[in-house]
């Protein structure tokens, strides 16, 4: 079985934040933290894993860490693009949260 190595694109608004990296900067937990960029690493070696269908173009890599949190992605041939996470989804536009 070949492996394809794949590119993560990180969402960034039109002012120049990216919600990904400051929800991920803001855990205090080492351990979570490590789960977390061993999670998107697997990624990069086209290592899904638990992954399912969120709606609207979206899906959702699972992470069963602390409260339970959600890498949401849209896969564009051999590029993620992740855009928001944590089990109560935010939205990387507004802000808003909203339930799962």
């Amino acid at each position: 079985m070949e492996i394809t190595s794949l590119t993560v694109d990180y969402y960034w608004t039109p002012e120049g934040r990216c919600p990904v990296r400051e929800w991920r900067d803001g855990i205090r937990s080492e351990e979570t933290v490590d789960i977390i960029d061993g999670r998107i690493a697997r990624v990069r070696r086209g290592l899904l894993g638990h992954c399912d269908s969120i709606g609207g173009g979206l899906q959702g890599l699972k992470i069963d860490v602390g409260p339970g949190y959600r890498i949401s992605f849209r896969q564009k041939r051999e590029a993620f693009g992740l855009a928001f996470e944590r089990r109560r989804q935010i939205n990387a536009e507004s802000g808003h949260q909203k339930s799962p």
